[in-house]
Parts: structure tokens; C-alpha cells; sequence
């Protein structure tokens, strides 16, 4: 359901967020919370979002040319 882009953006959130988790002693610093947070919120958006609205917008295009 990703592309490779996506999926290398996940696998690394997935890294990083087993160091955070299970880092003992490990400081995470400020720039990099606040890029998971984000990365993760656009893989969201992507999944549960702007998938459907494209294929919404891709239907209604169908839709007129059909016409």
C-alpha cells in the first residue's frame, strides 16, 4: 500500500522508535521527536487521507469524461 519512499521513511521510524523505547540511557534529541512525529503523521495522512480523496477525484474525473 506504500511505495519505497514510504516504506524506508516507516522502517526507520520503526528504528528509531525501538532505540527511544528500549534505549537505555539513549537521549533522543528535539529535531529528530519532532521529524518522527511529523513523518509519521504524513504516512497516516497518505494511508488513511489522501489515498481515498485520489481515488475520489480520480472517480469524479472518470465520472465527466464518461459523460
Amino acid at each position: 500500500m506504500i511505495d519505497s519512499r514510504l516504506f524506508e521513511w516507516s522502517d526507520m521510524l520503526r528504528i528509531a522508535g525501538n532505540e527511544a523505547a528500549h534505549g537505555v540511557g539513549l537521549s533522543i534529541a528535539q529535531a529528530d521527536a519532532k521529524d518522527m512525529l511529523e513523518f509519521t503523521n504524513a504516512i497516516m495522512d497518505y494511508l488513511f487521507s489522501y489515498r481515498d480523496r485520489f481515488e475520489a477525484f480520480k472517480a469524479r474525473r472518470q465520472q465527466r469524461q464518461n459523460k
